[in-house]
């Protein structure tokens, strides 16, 4: 994906194993910001517009959950996002990297 030291990879994901795996391989490469995933889709954009996200890991569709959405809703406001990764969820396979 070409993320470098000075870029910025957040994530959108509840407290699971993928969550640390994100955090550690994303401290490695760059910068990792994480966004309280309950905040309101616009709130979201902003951080991610604000902090530069190069990369917004997120929750997959999920029964009960609405971060997929939010995820959804807001990467055509971000130009400068490279990606979104799903992590799992039951979600068209072609949707879970862009």
């Amino acid at each position: 994906l070409g993320i470098g030291p000075k870029d910025v990879i957040s994530y959108l994901l509840p407290n699971l194993p993928q969550t640390h795996y994100v955090l550690w391989g994303g401290e490695a490469v760059g910068i990792v910001n994480p966004i309280n995933p309950l905040l309101e889709p616009s709130t979201i954009r902003e951080i991610c517009h604000a902090s530069g996200t190069k990369v917004l890991v997120a929750l997959g569709e999920f029964p009960g959950s609405e971060i997929w959405q939010k995820a959804s809703a807001i990467r055509k406001d971000l130009p400068g996002l490279k990606a979104i990764i799903r992590v799992m969820g039951s979600s068209d396979e072609k949707e879970g990297i862009y």
